[in-house]
């Protein structure tokens, strides 16, 4: 089972459901992961931008990279968004791991592209979330890819 964009509409973000995601550990990162989804394939910087906490304590590793503070990590999406390819798409696996304790949660699961002209790749993510006010953000990202 693959878990894609169409996600966004299963998670909407009023009522019943909202309550239901704002206690299930899992159902925050999968939502994170889908709103990441939905803001890269639309080429949105702002939407992106507000899932992650947007001060120098973030970090994120990334296959050759190392991004210490949103500064440094929305310089990167600042030029990697404008090539993403028309019909470009994510699709997060059904095998994540969370542990959630307090404010915080991590999750890690695997994930492939495909679309748009581009070379498919398949790897890892594994994020850590933070509740700040009334929202989680995502405070630390690793992404590897597997090299076949």
């Amino acid at each position: 089972l693959l878990l894609g964009v169409t996600l966004l509409s299963v998670l909407p973000g009023t009522g019943a459901e909202s309550a239901r995601i704002a206690q299930d550990p899992a159902a925050i990162i999968q939502k994170l992961l889908e709103e990441r989804t939905a803001a890269v394939v639309a080429r949105d910087l702002a939407g992106v931008e507000r899932l992650y906490a947007n001060d120098e304590t973030f970090t994120a590793f990334r296959p050759g990279a190392v991004f210490r503070g949103w500064t440094a990590y929305k310089a990167f999406w600042e030029e990697a968004l404008p090539g993403v390819a028309n019909g470009f798409r994510i699709d997060w696996h059904d095998d994540m791991v969370v542990y959630g304790s307090g404010d915080q949660i991590v999750g890690s699961l695997t994930w492939n592209t495909a679309g748009g002209g581009s070379t498919p790749q398949e790897g890892r993510i594994t994020i850590v979330v933070e509740k700040r006010g009334d929202r989680h953000v995502i405070v630390h990202e690793h992404l590897s890819t597997v090299q076949r």
